[in-house]
């Protein structure tokens, strides 16, 4: 059964999704190859918004993340603390 995202975001070679236990960020890294990473909300433990359209998501290993989401930051970050 395959969850439907909360929030999608998507540009060139980037696609984050918010789904509703964890965060998934696809990359292109190399010409056709993607790199996939998941954060789960558990290991999630702060999450801040910049003035530069810009989330950071920090983990309890202390490992930030951080992502421009241009016009569609407040709707992601409303999605991530609504889901937390």
């Amino acid at each position: 059964m395959e969850q439907q995202a909360i929030v999608t975001y998507k540009r060139f070679g980037f696609t984050l999704e918010v789904f509703p236990n964890r965060i998934e960020i696809s990359e292109l890294a190399f010409l056709w190859l993607r790199k996939r990473q998941i954060i789960p909300f558990r290991n999630i433990s702060n999450v801040e918004r910049k003035l530069s359209n810009r989330i950071v998501v920090t983990t309890n290993d202390g490992k930030r993340r951080s992502f421009v989401c241009g016009h569609k930051t407040r709707e992601v970050y409303a999605a991530i603390l609504g889901a937390l």
